[in-house]
């Protein structure tokens, strides 16, 4: 996951507050209880005690990312409206008519985890590898599915890969 800050606009350094001098409000994509999303709440429970300030955790989930995105792009950039956004991001330029552009939008503040994704299947579940399943899938088409967060998610995408194989 990446925290990312609106485009900073270039402003004269004087008579300017101490940063920060009120709440921190980072936009997330994810719905809340997601496990980055518990990340995020413990890191601004450490940002609010280090800070000073409150850092208020807004959840935006849908459009793998947009609607987070363009709240924090139409916020002022002030710094004080941060996105905690992940791969969506970066993919979102190529899949959707009117999406984000991290590039040209969005600055990285930093980079502050890496989650992995698993296979999983309930215990009472035939298969027990991934080999087992992706056979079922050819050999019965249409009789096994796979659940992810969304279209245009990375998850989502693997999936599709998946299918294709």
């Amino acid at each position: 996951m990446m925290l990312w800050c609106g485009t900073v606009v270039s402003t004269p350094a004087t008579a300017q507050a101490s940063y920060p001098s009120r709440p921190i409000r980072i936009v997330t994509p994810l719905a809340a209880g997601a496990a980055s999303d518990i990340a995020l709440r413990i890191l601004a429970e450490k940002l609010a005690a280090r800070f000073r300030v409150p850092v208020l955790v807004q959840n935006q989930p849908g459009a793998a990312g947009v609607i987070a995105e363009r709240a924090v792009t139409n916020a002022p950039a002030d710094g004080y409206t941060i996105l905690w956004a992940g791969n969506n991001t970066a993919i979102g330029v190529s899949l959707f008519k009117e999406p984000v552009d991290p590039r040209k939008e969005l600055r990285p503040i930093v980079g502050v985890s890496e989650f992995a994704y698993l296979f999983v299947t309930s215990e009472n579940s035939p298969f027990s590898t991934l080999r087992q399943w992706m056979t079922a899938v050819k050999e019965k088409p249409g009789t096994l599915t796979i659940g992810t967060s969304g279209p245009g998610t990375t998850n989502y995408l693997a999936a599709l890969l998946m299918r294709s194989i």
